[in-house]
């Protein structure tokens, strides 16, 4: 008996092949073969099997009986809703649309790892730097619990509201979708008719410019009535939708804030556009958004009533005592099955910068606290000429015994990074390497202690590269995190290439197209430390 297995009809980049030859292997212990339509295999594949597969359309027996693959259902449900078509792959279904954030990874990516692993329905994943949440939804659509650290608020409160309205009820959705409507569709009538001011003055009083958090700063980078009708949204939240929606809701207004501002919406950091506009359309954008990302939520199946959870904490994944505090709290007498990570790189994208206005409006953080936190992040551009030094001087006397692979690279570029002729920035570049693999090694170290005795660590990551002096340094990162890896106790299970698996929003300039699919697993039999 064989089973065809039935490729989607989009475009696949090689790497989405590759993953789906090696996720067929592991969950059915058979080398699949190629055929002009897909992959076939010599045995019966069970439904439940089947709709566990990730770059699948369906799976089809020898006596024709067809299963689709849930997250071809899932895909299926964002098209024609967010742009996509049946020639292109979507990555933005249920609640993966809620809020764009640069630097994450597919979602059908963590799918396919996790089938890769071969982990268990209701495992206990962990991602060190869960971002906006990627691997926390998909552990939610797959049935398993899964916590997520990160520095950055923002992403915390993303990472959570992703989760919060893909388990919300339906009709608890559809109530707070329908008081949006409602409220946004008298605003819009009052502003047309030039009488938004005063129907804000009748139906919300509480709405002021001067009340919201970091105001004066606000109030640089907005037109007042942009920044005013911002205000009218947090308001009417706050009063018409049901409380446990109001994070949800609150990530769909940040998500149009660098589009409503003076902000250069294409740059990644803080620049004011080019030719600033006197107000932009602030409540249509979000009534746009807010219909199109509760669509894609309620086109969803329905989340099943389980136990299990997930959720995203601000930790330090550094700080090996207050993550095994946090996962404690979280999950009692539990261990990490798997860690599944995309993690940053070093002098990573200015993820607080690039959000400061959303982060300012929100009142997750103050304008003055902006530098603070975005210093506080691994793979941070942020240093200042002192601890630039310090940390030249760590490179040559090797203070943190780095393995002899990181820090050579690191005093190769530091030989040429002092010769004249570059910038800033580029001098920078071998202090800030050296001090982003001191804190993996931190990060490793928490993984060996919070993994359950040979459990895995997947790390999706690639190498980019510099040039300094007029000499082009590869740093490659896969490489360099398996030696800080192996350092601390953790053994290397495979290395899998992910060739031209290419960010297209990040790293742009001076990436290489490949990334790697890194796997350790922390030793058998080993204690916890």
């Amino acid at each position: 008996m064989t089973t065809a297995l039935l490729w989607n009809d989009y475009k696949y980049m090689p790497y989405e092949k590759r993953l789906a030859t090696l996720e067929v292997a592991r969950l059915l212990g058979v080398e699949p073969q190629p055929t002009p339509d897909g992959l076939v295999v010599d045995r019966h594949v069970r439904p439940s099997i089947a709709k566990r597969l990730t770059y699948f359309s369906a799976a089809v027996s020898s006596a024709g009986k067809m299963t689709p693959t849930d997250q071809h259902l899932f895909e299926s449900t964002s098209r024609g809703r967010n742009g996509s078509t049946s020639g292109r792959q979507s990555t933005r279904y249920s609640a993966h649309g809620l809020h764009e954030y640069r630097g994450k990874f597919n979602p059908q990516i963590v799918r396919a790892v996790v089938n890769i692993l071969g982990l268990r329905g209701g495992s206990l994943l962990l991602d060190p730097f869960c971002g906006s949440g990627t691997v926390l939804l998909e552990s939610a659509h797959l049935g398993h619990n899964a916590i997520g650290f990160d520095l950055h608020p923002l992403a915390v409160e993303i990472a959570n509201s992703k989760i919060t309205a893909y388990r919300t009820s339906r009709r608890t959705m559809r109530r707070a979708i329908n008081a949006v409507r409602r409220e946004t569709e008298a605003a819009t009538a009052a502003q047309e008719s030039g009488a938004l001011g005063e129907w804000l003055e009748h139906n919300y009083p509480e709405v002021s410019v001067d009340r919201l958090p970091n105001a004066d700063y606000l109030m640089e980078w907005f037109p007042s009535l942009a920044l005013r009708q911002l205000a009218f949204l947090l308001a009417m939240i706050e009063r018409a939708v049901p409380s446990n929606l109001h994070s949800v809701f609150r990530m769909l207004v940040s998500d149009i804030v660098r589009d409503t501002s003076w902000q250069e919406p294409a740059d990644l950091r803080i620049r004011r556009r080019a030719e600033p506009a006197d107000n932009y359309p602030v409540i249509s954008l979000f009534k746009e958004k807010a219909e199109k990302a509760v669509g894609l939520i309620l086109a969803m199946p329905e989340a099943s009533s389980d136990d299990q959870r997930q959720l995203a904490c601000y930790v330090d994944s550094r700080q090996k005592e207050d993550a095994i505090a946090q996962l404690n709290r979280a999950f009692p007498r539990r261990r990490v099955d798997a860690v599944i990570t995309s993690p940053p790189y070093a002098t990573a994208l200015p993820y607080v910068d690039m959000h400061r206005l959303s982060l300012c409006l929100l009142g997750l953080i103050s304008n003055a606290g902006i530098r603070s936190a975005e210093r506080a992040l691994v793979g941070n551009r942020e240093i200042g000429t002192r601890e630039r030094d310090g940390l030249d001087r760590r490179i040559q006397e090797n203070a943190a015994e780095l393995p002899k692979l990181c820090n050579d690279l690191c005093r190769r570029m530091l030989a040429e990074a002092q010769r004249p002729g570059n910038g800033f920035r580029r001098r920078n570049t071998p202090a800030l390497l050296y001090k982003y693999l001191e804190e993996m090694r931190e990060t490793f170290r928490t993984l060996g202690a919070v993994l359950k005795p040979g459990a895995p660590a997947a790390l999706v990551v690639g190498p980019n590269r510099c040039s300094l002096g007029g000499i082009d340094f590869v740093i490659d990162t896969p490489d360099l995190l398996r030696e800080l890896a192996e350092q601390t106790g953790l053994a290397t299970d495979e290395c899998i290439e992910l060739n031209t698996y290419q960010r297209y929003d990040i790293h742009s300039q001076n990436s290489i197209r490949r990334e790697v699919l890194l796997v350790v697993r922390r030793a058998r039999g080993s204690k916890r430390s």
